[in-house]
């Protein structure tokens, strides 16, 4: 008789790692897809061997267990259904109905009187060349994007020296704690009143009240975070990486600005400690030589969460009470009210240091209402903005609103503790990477450049020497400004520019005279 390996259900199981972690290689480190890897083959081999000791037929075994494998690891894909589904006056949870059928459909399949019916070699002949297929499929995408890494240009890409900033120091006479605080998508205030009905005067006031300059209309230099931050952090622009305009996608190059950026070494030099928050748009980043903060407890890694996000255990992450994800709202929750609690920990370190802290808010997901209360979107976690938010421009805009309100008196917090316990005046940055995007389309075209491009740009400087800034004052300058006033550099100021690069983020477009153009808000809702 011919033998007929069962080997589907490892097959199926190994599929979702390598899939996922083709995906996610673009801002992942491979190794952390081992330990799940080993998790899931051990996992398969339980549920095999149980199920062959329950029915003393390993092709049997073998296609329940490919069909629990189904229901235990792909489970997220099926979660695509409402949070409750309503019939007749009955709310029904949507996991309650996707386990349900799932039940339903394990029993029918291991039933005997189906089995009697079948030739079981037939069925592991097909799930071993279909599990192989989709196994291949995932080995290619992986090939695919190594040999694109390859043959990228950024791939092996260095900063290029500027020998007439980089070698400079500065001068240590005088060495205030520097706070660099950025907002994500924090809009300026004409944004705020014109398309989300919010008039912030009384934040903007009781900033100015404790001696903020406010740059009323400042706007960020690009529009997405990455390029934004690696600007700023290194007050210069980036238009080095334009060759990369159209043949390459890395974030590599941006990571590395922010990480190793100007303003760090400088510091460094001139005696501070440098604290970073960790992360940056899911890239995990870390060099032992920084000094990083974030929460003590332990989570899972990046990818273990992106993983989750397709298995039966995202049940536990929702409705109960386990919170190990990365990804998951009330995570982000945390993130937010870390990153200011962690701000106000530091004030006491010893002096001086440079603390940047980088919260995803009121950038979407929208998970605070205006009094703080947590909020649950109706779909699975992301973190995605513009046309990729999950909801429509009436959700966008009512929780965009409600969680400025919120950030709002964080910061306020925040900025008296700060300005209360600092044995030194300290300078304070509060400054966001981009503006909000409910009404960014898909092209230049049909995008509000002002609603992107506007932010909120609040400074406070020692000495009350605010008649340094000036109202239009862009991120690319504010270090500029900072280092020449008080650390005796004499570093020319750039113009304010700014650049569109969306959907090629290193073919820059200056979009200097659009930026002020009013919002068309006849599709407003």
């Amino acid at each position: 008789m011919k033998h007929h390996p069962v080997i589907h259900p490892f097959l199926f199981a190994i599929y979702p790692v390598l899939a996922i972690l083709a995906a996610s290689l673009s801002f992942l480190d491979p190794i952390q897809a081992i330990r799940p890897l080993i998790v899931y083959i051990l996992v398969t081999t339980i549920i095999f061997l149980f199920f062959r000791w329950i029915f003393k037929d390993w092709h049997r075994a073998g296609f329940i267990s490919s069909m629990v494998i189904f229901m235990l690891f792909y489970y997220g894909y099926s979660y695509r259904l409402p949070r409750e589904i309503h019939f007749l006056n009955i709310t029904i949870s949507r996991h309650l109905l996707i386990l349900c059928f799932w039940i339903v459909f394990l029993i029918t399949l291991a039933s005997k009187w189906l089995w009697i019916r079948v030739r079981p070699q037939i069925i592991t002949n097909f799930l071993n060349i279909s599990s192989g297929i989709a196994l291949l499929y995932a080995i290619y995408l992986l090939a695919a994007f190594w040999f694109t890494a390859s043959k990228d240009p950024l791939s092996n890409w260095s900063r290029p020296p500027n020998l007439s900033e980089d070698t400079i120091k500065l001068n240590q006479t005088y060495r205030p704690d520097i706070y660099y605080v950025i907002l994500d998508g924090y809009a300026g205030s004409d944004v705020l009143q014109k398309i989300y009905n919010y008039d912030n005067t009384d934040f903007i006031n009781a900033l100015k009240l404790r001696g903020f300059y406010i740059a009323e209309s400042s706007h960020s230099n690009y529009g997405e975070t990455q390029l934004s931050l690696a600007s700023s952090l290194n007050f210069e622009y980036l238009d080095y990486l334009s060759f990369a305009g159209g043949l390459s996608t890395s974030r590599y190059p941006l990571g590395n600005l922010i990480i190793n950026s100007r303003i760090r070494s400088w510091l460094e030099n001139a005696g501070y400690r440098i604290y970073l928050s960790g992360e940056y748009l899911f890239a995990e980043i870390y060099d032992p030589a920084l000094v990083f903060f974030s929460t003590e407890k332990k989570r899972l890694s990046t990818f273990e969460s992106l993983l989750l996000e397709s298995t039966i255990l995202e049940i536990m992450f929702e409705e109960g009470d386990v919170n190990i994800s990365t990804y998951t709202y009330q995570t982000h929750r945390e993130k937010i009210l870390d990153g200011f609690a962690e701000v106000q920990n530091l004030i006491r370190k010893p002096r001086p240091k440079f603390v940047f802290v980088h919260i995803i808010a009121p950038h979407p997901p929208f998970v605070f209402d205006k009094n703080g209360d947590p909020i649950q979107p109706d779909w699975e976690y992301t973190i995605f903005d513009a046309m990729k938010f999950a909801g429509g421009k009436e959700e966008y805009i009512e929780g965009y609103r409600g969680q400025v309100m919120y950030i709002n008196q964080l910061v306020i917090d925040m900025v008296n503790q700060i300005l209360l316990n600092s044995s030194t005046p300290p300078i304070i940055i509060l400054q966001a990477d981009h503006g909000p995007a409910v009404l960014m389309g898909s092209s230049l075209e049909n995008s509000c450049l002002k609603e992107r491009f506007s932010i909120l740009n609040a400074i406070y400087l020692p000495d009350d020497k605010l008649d340094i800034l000036y109202s239009s004052i862009t991120p690319v300058n504010t270090f500029r400004v900072i280092f020449n006033t008080y650390f005796g550099t004499q570093l020319e100021p750039l113009p304010d520019k700014n650049y569109y690069s969306f959907g090629d983020r290193y073919r820059f477009i200056d979009v200097t005279n659009q930026v002020d153009i009013p919002c068309d808000l006849s599709e407003q809702p």
